[in-house]
């Protein structure tokens, strides 16, 4: 896997944790 794509990756995954915790409630996006 290249860098740019695991930055990538890990961004989103840390995107979607820090919605979860903001917003508790909301559905998954996916």
């Amino acid at each position: 896997m290249r860098k740019a794509q695991l930055m990538i990756v890990r961004l989103v995954l840390a995107i979607l944790r820090l919605e979860q915790a903001r917003i508790p409630n909301a559905r998954p996006l996916w």
